[in-house]
């Protein structure tokens, strides 16, 4: 048997990057850029004005003058509009051009509208303090043209897609979403819209593994093979050939039918994990074809769901996200509230109830799992925590990270 840290390093170490594509910005949500964005104009574009006011000239303001005649008014996105007399005003709305001419603005609050025989004119009063550029983002303040706007392996977020916008990105370049496989075997096994027979289960492993890869956008197809190898292998050989990874459920372990891996030509890199739950979870490749096919991980997890939805969580999202570029997160620490003894000599995953305390910590409980079939007793849960083989006693207040269920 192998140790978990074993299997991380040996995961680590056949990390495959899914191939780059350009697709449209409005789609781009979630994948990591690799490509950088590259400011096409300064940011902002000129001298634009940031409230709703008037615009002077503030040598006019500093020589003493107080009443400004209003000769004109700038709206967002009309041509600029120059100031042709330095003692006079130009009334001017949030997000347009300022002005040729003035350099100062003072919002609608900060002054009084009069009519004089020459038209309608805005007086301030003495006691307001004017300040030259005041309420004007300077062109190219933020980011000048030519300049990196977002730099490659950037996870393109709201606010990245906002600035790739902003610089007329229409398509970016982004590694692509991996097609990914999910492979159930046994004649057992029943699909969740048939009618069940008495000694049937049906297929719940495969939908709880397509729904996680759905919430993080990435396409899971669902395959159902019954126990019958001289079909299962033809089928499986076209599987290859078509998808980025594959998941093999109930497919790892040492009973008589689980021989889904020797079908395909997977080269065993790691195998009998020594944890718990999760023994027989199983990693490894298929081999570069000669024809030009690349090399494909797969991941062969237990059948039993709740070996299955551990070692999906520690092992295959983890190894999506990194494939795809995505940094993994944070770990989320928490404290365990009730000791827990580790009677065997394993890497233990405890299913936990975790809540965020007053001052902020995460507190963690253990959850009784009565059988590695038990899914339902995972309802309460929250996420699981790992336990080193190296220790048996775990005290009240050991703190350590959780994994979260998606």
């Amino acid at each position: 048997m192998i140790s978990v840290k074993h299997t991380d390093q040996i995961i680590s170490k056949n990390l495959i990057e899914f191939s780059t594509t350009h697709i449209p910005l409005e789609q781009s949500g979630g994948y990591v850029l690799k490509e950088e964005i590259i400011a096409d104009r300064d940011h902002p574009p000129f001298d634009q004005v940031a409230t709703d006011g008037i615009a002077i000239a503030f040598s006019a303001y500093e020589s003493g003058q107080r009443q400004f005649p209003i000769f004109a008014k700038q709206m967002a996105g009309e041509t600029p509009l120059g100031l042709s007399n330095p003692s006079g005003s130009v009334e001017v709305m949030t997000g347009c051009v300022l002005p040729t001419g003035c350099d100062a603005v003072i919002p609608y609050e900060q002054i009084k509208r009069i009519s004089s025989e020459n038209g309608e004119e805005a007086l301030i009063s003495e006691d307001l303090k004017v300040r030259a550029m005041q309420y004007i983002h300077q062109q190219a303040a933020h980011c000048s043209k030519g300049s990196i706007a977002l730099v490659k392996g950037t996870v393109l977020n709201s606010p990245q897609i906002g600035i790739a916008a902003t610089f007329g990105q229409h398509t970016v370049k982004v590694i692509r979403k991996p097609n990914v496989a999910i492979i159930t075997t046994g004649d057992e096994l029943s699909d969740i819209r048939d009618a069940i027979l008495p000694y049937q289960i049906r297929r719940s492993n495969s939908y709880t593994i397509q729904s996680v890869l759905d919430r993080e956008g990435i396409a899971g197809s669902i395959f159902y093979f019954r126990d019958d190898k001289s079909d299962l292998k033809s089928q499986l050989k076209e599987i290859v050939k078509t998808f980025d990874l594959l998941i093999l459920i109930r497919g790892s372990s040492k009973g008589k039918s689980d021989y889904v891996p020797e079908q395909i030509g997977v080269d065993r890199l790691a195998h009998q994990v020594k944890q718990d739950p999760g023994k027989s979870f199983w990693f490894g490749k298929v081999p570069a074809g000669k024809d030009g096919d690349l090399q494909r991980p797969v991941f062969a997890l237990p059948g039993n769901p709740v070996d299955m939805l551990i070692c999906f969580h520690r092992y295959v999202l983890p190894y999506l996200k990194q494939a795809m570029g995505v940094p993994l997160p944070n770990p989320i620490i928490v404290t365990l509230l009730n000791q827990f003894i580790n009677r065997d000599k394993k890497t233990y995953f405890l299913p936990v109830k975790a809540r965020v305390a007053a001052n902020g910590a995460w507190l963690a409980s253990p959850l009784a799992i009565n059988s590695p079939y038990d899914l339902i007793s995972l309802a309460e849960s929250d996420g699981f925590i790992e336990l080193p083989s190296e220790m048996k006693f775990f005290p009240a207040g050991y703190k350590t990270a959780i994994y979260q269920w998606v």
